[in-house]
């Protein structure tokens, strides 16, 4: 993944056998704000996309 948190990151790689991140901040406040643009996704969006 690009950014992650440590805590978020500490809790996926429980799930995983390796976890790549490139960047952990010191203070993670959301993940937007590492991005130009980061836009919101509609459910419909996400819905469609998984069928």
């Amino acid at each position: 993944m690009p950014v992650a948190s440590a805590d978020a990151l500490a809790r996926v790689r429980t799930l995983a056998d390796d976890v790549v991140c490139l960047h952990v901040p010191p203070h993670f406040g959301g993940v937007g704000a590492f991005y130009l643009r980061f836009d919101q996704v509609e459910d419909e969006d996400v819905v469609a996309a998984l069928r």
